[in-house]
This record gives structure tokens, sequence and C-alpha cells, in this order.
């Protein structure tokens, strides 16, 4: 009897110890899992120059063993968050207070309906095209802000639930965006992953000099979209300074897309996201062609928008918190062109489709939370990508880009005769069957120009340039 009654406790005791440990490792396995996201979305600067499998794993174990870093992605995350949200409110004077209500964008329309009008749902079209204006874009900012006081409806509250009233008050942009950006930089101090900035800045400054002698008498041109991760709105009191006094010491051709004002901020960026909107694609496009050929350029003008309702955007910023915070995501839009006739070869073969819209129009995108929708639906990162327009009054260029050239490729690529789009991302990579080395490419191919089109944060933070600072 005692033997039965030690028997039935022992297992007792067991199962209750294998279930803690079980809910605990469980637990421990999300926690692991959850910063291996944050690694895999964005990899540590001290890992980039590694090979792409051995760059994940060596990510993943330091993902394992570094919880500061969760720590501080999630915290810097909710700064870069409530820094847009609280720009992308109405600019503008407006009552001292409203009551006004966040969509929640998964919830459907409602309209009054039946003989008690109660709201009844209705169904949401997968996408909606509308017609656009064709009227010149305006590159040029309304205003200075730093000169300028700019009224807009700031949110009181930190976090947003759908479909819940809030208080809106009047503020002042500038006090609100500075305060903001003093918290961003005290936590941005607390880790600092990469402490050769400084360096990383002259390198690049050094090739492109260099560089553009190397290849004379064909020119190499310098164009840069400056980013909200590092837009000086957000660090204006950056120590690797300003980016003007970056470009101040390049000795070739370059001009820069620039963020000078909330609205900037709020028309030409992705809430969630450091890339462009399809309007601040559009703009940037222009920008560019200004920069190359100048104000007589003729530009292709949009005649279509397409919205697709069904599609919600969680861009970089999301992912980088691994979706753990109550992010409202962003819509995502397209603007549609009638691009002249030209061929497009992706690494040497012709696409059945370049991206993939037909699978946006039919609803049949990716469903899953936190998708790569600008790449997925703007053409992926590839390493070649070839357009040729047959064009006999102009010539060739080689594009060393990143992400951000994805929807503006085939516009740019209409204003030449033929157009190589080089992925800086890609040339991480230790792949066997692409070794790119640019003097090399342009000795066995007729090119004219080399232009280099990235974000701001490739000259000044990243590493990517190494590889171009390796093969020359």
């Amino acid at each position: 009897m005692r033997n039965k009654i030690f028997a039935i406790v022992f297992i007792s005791l067991t199962l209750v110890l294998g279930g803690f440990i079980l809910g605990f490792r469980n637990q421990e396995e999300f926690s692991v899992l959850e910063n291996r996201d944050l690694a895999a979305s964005e990899p540590l600067t001290i890992t980039n120059w590694l090979s792409t499998d051995f760059q994940q794993s060596i990510e993943s174990v330091l993902a394992d063993h570094f919880p500061k870093r969760s720590l501080w992605v999630k915290s810097y995350t909710r700064m870069q968050y409530q820094l847009t949200l609280l720009t992308r409110q109405a600019l503008g004077k407006a009552p001292s207070s409203q009551i006004v209500v966040v969509p929640d964008p998964t919830t459907p329309p409602t309209s009054p309906s039946g003989p008690t009008d109660e709201p009844v749902a209705t169904p949401t079209p997968a996408v909606t095209i509308k017609p656009v204006e064709t009227e010149p874009v305006e590159v040029e900012s309304p205003y200075d802000f730093n000169s300028e006081y700019i009224n807009f409806i700031g949110v009181e509250e930190k976090q947003l639930a759908p479909n819940t009233p809030v208080t809106m008050t009047p503020v002042n942009a500038e006090v609100s965006l500075m305060q903001v950006a003093d918290e961003l930089r005290l936590v941005r101090a607390a880790v600092d992953f990469n402490p050769d900035q400084l360096y990383v800045v002259n390198k690049n400054v050094e090739f492109f000099n260099d560089f553009a002698s190397s290849i004379a008498p064909r020119e190499e041109m310098v164009f840069l979209i400056e980013t909200p991760r590092l837009s000086h709105l957000v660090y204006p009191q950056s120590n690797l300074g300003t980016i003007q006094a970056t470009l101040d010491n390049l000795q070739v051709p370059h001009d820069i897309f620039r963020i000078e004002s909330p609205t900037d901020l709020i028309n030409n960026f992705y809430r969630t996201d450091h890339h462009w909107t399809d309007l601040g694609a559009y703009k940037g496009y222009v920008s560019l062609i200004r920069f190359l050929y100048g104000p007589d350029e003729p530009v292709l003008e949009p005649v279509n928008r397409v919205n697709f309702n069904r599609v919600s955007l969680e861009g970089s910023l999301a992912r980088m918190a691994a979706l753990s915070l109550d992010i409202q995501p962003d819509p995502m839009n397209l603007l549609l062109f009638d691009y002249p006739h030209m061929e497009i070869l992706v690494n040497g073969e012709k696409p059945a489709e370049y991206g993939n819209i037909s699978l946006y129009l039919a609803d049949d995108q990716p469903k899953e939370r936190g998708y790569d929708h600008y790449n997925h639906l703007l053409q992926k990162r590839e390493p070649f990508i070839e357009f040729n327009t047959g064009r006999e009054d102009r010539g060739d260029i080689l594009i060393i880009s990143d992400s951000m050239s994805n929807p503006i490729r085939q516009l740019v690529a209409s204003h030449f005769r033929k157009t190589v789009f080089v992925n800086l991302e890609k040339m991480m990579q230790s792949d066997d069957d692409y070794d790119f080395g640019i003097s090399s490419y342009m000795k066995e191919n007729d090119i004219d120009q080399v232009l280099f089109l990235l974000s701001s944060e490739n000259i000044l933070l990243g590493a990517e340039m190494k590889y171009v600072w390796e093969n020359p």
C-alpha cells in the first residue's frame, strides 16, 4: 500500500514538473524565435560582411544570447512609430480638442441599411483603380522646417487601439518632433552597434572620388535618398555630421532626395517602413531625372492609381519588433504608367511577369502578417535586372542600387537605351554564380555612365558598400 501511494505521488510530481518544464521551454523557445526574427529582419552590422548562410547562423546565435538587442530594437521601434504617428496626423490648424476614431483596416466598411438604419457590413473590393491627374509633380519643399513653425494634430495617448475614440490636441510640430528625437538619440546611444560609422563615411567618399578617375572619360554620378531612419529631423545633432557635409566632400556630380519637412515624411514614406510610398517614389523619380537631364527632360506621367484594399504593409519597422507592437499597417497603392516597349531580363532570363502585380490585382497575394509586400509586388531584389528600350538617341547606364530603386526601375530605364541594375545587397552574398566587379564589367560592356542610386543609410551607416570597395 505504501509503495502504491509513493508511486502515485511520484508520478503526479513527475507530471507537474514535466508540464512546468515543457511550458518554460515553450516560452523560452518563443523568445528565442522572436529574437531570431529580429536578427533576420535587421541584421547586426558586425555580421553584414559574412556570407548569407553563415551570417544567418551566427546571427541566430547572437540573437539567442543578446537580450539587450531585443530590448533596444523594441524601444527604438516604439519611438520611431510614435514619431511617424505624430507627424502623420493632418497638418494645419485645428480646434483645441476634437474626438476622432482610429479605423481598423481589418474591419469591413459599414453602411446604413434596413428600416432601423443599422450599419451592415459590406464586402471590401480587392482593388480600386482611380484615374490620376497628370500635372507636373512638385519636387520643391513647400517650406523650410528649420525656419517655420507648423501646427498639427498630436496624439496624447501612446498606443491607439482600433475603433477606440481618442482625444487629439494641437501641439507644436517642432517641439514634439525634437522631444521624440531626443528620446530616440538616448535609446540609440544606449546600445551602439556601429562604432566605425565615420570610417564608413570617409571610405565611401574616398571610393566615389577615386572611382570617378578610374573610369574617365565615362561619367560617375551619385544620387542618394534620405530615409526616415537617418532623417535630419530625427537626428539633427548626429555625431556623423550632416548628410550635406558628406556630399560636399564628393568630387563627382551628386544630388539627394531630401526629407525637408514632416509633410515629406508623411507623404513620401511608409509609416511602418523605411521605403518610400508610390507617391514618394514618383517624386524621387522626377527628382532623379531632373538631376540627370535637367528641367526640360519629359518624364512619364501616371495614368491610374491602384489601391490594394485588402493588402496591409507591415514594413521593416514593424518586423524589427517581431510584430510585438500593436502597429497599424500601411495601405498599399501603386501608380500605373504606359511604359514604352522594353525588353526585360532578370539574371539573364526573360521573366513571365516583371513583379507580381497580377497576383495583387487578383487578390492572390500572400496573406500572412509581416509579409514583405514592398519587394514582392515591385520585383524582389535580384543581382542583375536589365532593360533595353532600343533608343538610338540615348546611351547605356549601369546603376548600382539597393531596394529603394524597386518602384522606379522601369521609369528610369525609359530614359536610356540600355539600363542595367546591379543590386548592392546581393553583392554581400558569396555565390559562385555571382562574382561582380564594376571595372571588369565595364571593360566587357559598352557603358557610358555609372550611377550609384542608394539610400543614405548605405552611405552613412551601412557596411554594404564594402563589397564595392573590394570589387571596383
